[in-house]
């Protein structure tokens, strides 16, 4: 899921009963600059980056960590080198 805190936590209680157990794990623009802190990342990109994440597949299978962090910054430094 993708979204403002709002539409999140409209999204959840859609979907799941109050009383039933989950684990949530956010990503945040916060946490991308944390974790790619030595790769000049710029709250922009981190925003975008917490986009990408979202239609990422195999989330449940792999996670998402510094490795997949990167893929998505090289991804997108590429796309914008990109001449139009």
């Amino acid at each position: 899921m993708y979204g403002t805190v709002n539409a999140l936590c409209a999204k959840l209680t859609e979907k799941y009963t109050p009383d039933e157990p989950l684990t949530l794990i956010v990503w945040a623009k916060e946490d991308v600059l944390a974790c790619l802190d030595d790769d000049s990342v710029t709250e922009d990109t981190a925003a975008q980056i917490v986009g990408l994440i979202a239609g990422l597949d195999g989330l449940h299978e792999g996670g998402v960590g510094v490795e997949t962090l990167l893929c998505l910054l090289e991804n997108l430094r590429a796309e914008e080198a990109r001449p139009f």
